[in-house]
This record gives C-alpha cells, sequence and structure tokens, in this order.
C-alpha cells in the first residue's frame, strides 16, 4: 500500500497525515496522527501487525490506516450505529 500523507511537526512531536479513500463513501479523508515513519514502514512491509506497529492508537485509527474506513463508516455500515439516525 503506497503511503499518502504528510508529515507535521508540532511542538517537538512528528505528526503523521494519513489519506486514504472510504470504501463505503468513497470520500477521500485524512487523519493525522501520533506515529513515526518508522511504525508505518514497519506495518507496510509486513514486519508487524497494525495492532503491534500503533499500539498506541484506536482500533478506528487504525482500521482508517490499513482500509480507509472512517470511525463514522465502521459505526454505520458495520456495526449498524449510525448516531445520526432517530
Amino acid at each position: 500500500m503506497q503511503f499518502l500523507g504528510s508529515f507535521t511537526e508540532s511542538l517537538g512531536y512528528i505528526l503523521i497525515t494519513i489519506e486514504r479513500r472510504d470504501p463505503y463513501t468513497g470520500d477521500i479523508n485524512k487523519l493525522t496522527l501520533d506515529i513515526t515513519e518508522l511504525q508505518l514502514s514497519c506495518w507496510e512491509s509486513g514486519s508487524l501487525s497494525a495492532k503491534e506497529a500503533f499500539p498506541n492508537l484506536t482500533h478506528y485509527e487504525r482500521e482508517f490506516i490499513m482500509s480507509g474506513i472512517t470511525e463514522e463508516s465502521w459505526k454505520k455500515y458495520i456495526e449498524g450505529t449510525d448516531e445520526n439516525s432517530n
């Protein structure tokens, strides 16, 4: 998988912005995460699973890196819990 995103230095931390297409909505989304280039590289190469490479991230953040599915899409299309429906 090709990395699409950017690196931002903020308050001494390196934040990486990941860009992915949500397969459910077709939207291209960006998420800025507190991960390193090494973590991303280890996951992309298959050396580490997403859970091993990104232990500090939530399930939704790891899923976004792996598949592009946003937290909102996960809740709506996979869990079936759309927060906007009454």
